[in-house]
């Protein structure tokens, strides 16, 4: 059985696919060169010169700091 995104509903690839870091489930997060829309956002992570995802759900209830929709 294929896995569902948290946010969308729709089954997920996993070329395609980035784990949240709010809630730790599985979102859609195409390429820059895909025409699907992004699920979630890339978050930048100071402390530990990192980024991370976090999807539209978990970034609505608390701020992750600075957000970028797409690569």
């Amino acid at each position: 059985m294929a896995e569902i995104c948290s946010v969308c509903s729709k089954p997920l690839d996993k070329t395609n696919a980035v784990t949240c870091i709010g809630c730790g489930r599985e979102i859609h997060f195409p390429s820059e060169e895909s025409a699907e829309d992004s699920c979630g956002f890339i978050v930048t992570q100071w402390n530990v010169c990192g980024l991370a995802f976090v999807c539209k759900l978990c970034s609505n209830q608390q701020p992750f700091g600075n957000t970028k929709t797409s690569c």
